[in-house]
């Protein structure tokens, strides 16, 4: 199990990361009433003289009845970016990418939005937008409990409510993260998307200083 901290308002959550997998529906798709099933893939002779069935996508049974939920073991710091408004930068590719200037696009191929923070993920060498629109995040991957505690320190040094943080503030809080305590992996989500996926379960006490808040196990 690992720690998870996410900062929500002046709190910090530690929560369950949950990922479905899904199963192989070997019967293939449902059969309508008077219908005679029909096997998805073709079987030849030599596929079953070698004991092999080959396997097609109307085979695979992705809904939630043929999934199962799983924990990820990470452990993840969690920031809210605040809405900064127009203090805020574009959320395009910095000078020297060959796409500099261009928007930074999600994963759907989509703008991030239109001003915010621009920052390095170090791992994969990936430049990451995330919007300042009070709905942004900043996840820091694979963070270990003390290491959580100096992040923890970092964002103190400047305000107690990580909201209040200024655009140059955040910026120092990844620089320190990524050459101080050596966390590199780091990118953008949005809040609705760690409280959708991410499960809060009670457990354990709160490092030094840490008042009022939940701490949570996952």
């Amino acid at each position: 199990m690992g720690i998870v901290v996410i900062y929500e308002k002046a709190h910090f959550w530690v929560v369950h990361f949950t990922i479905a997998f899904g199963g192989l529906r070997c019967g293939g798709p449902p059969q309508i009433q008077g219908e005679t099933q029909q096997p998805s893939t073709p079987t030849t002779t030599q596929d079953s003289q070698n004991g092999f069935r080959k396997i097609a996508p109307a085979d695979l049974k992705l809904d939630p009845s043929a999934s199962t939920a799983v924990i990820s073991s990470a452990q993840k710091f969690i920031i809210p970016v605040p809405a900064w408004g127009q203090q805020g930068g574009p959320l395009v590719y910095p000078k020297g990418h060959e796409k500099a200037g261009q928007p930074i696009l999600d994963y759907k191929g989509q703008p991030v939005g239109d001003r915010g923070m621009v920052f390095l993920n170090a791992k994969d060498k990936s430049w990451q937008a995330v919007s300042g629109d009070g709905n942004g995040v900043i996840i820091i991957n694979e963070v270990t409990l003390e290491q959580a505690k100096k992040l923890d320190q970092k964002v103190r040094s400047f305000h107690p409510d990580p909201n209040d943080l200024t655009v140059a503030e955040l910026k120092q809080v990844l620089t320190f993260a990524q050459e101080q305590l050596g966390l590199g992996d780091m990118y953008n989500s949005t809040r609705s998307f760690v409280k959708e996926k991410m499960t809060p379960a009670i457990a354990g006490t709160f490092p030094v200083g840490w008042k009022g808040n939940r701490r949570i196990r996952v």
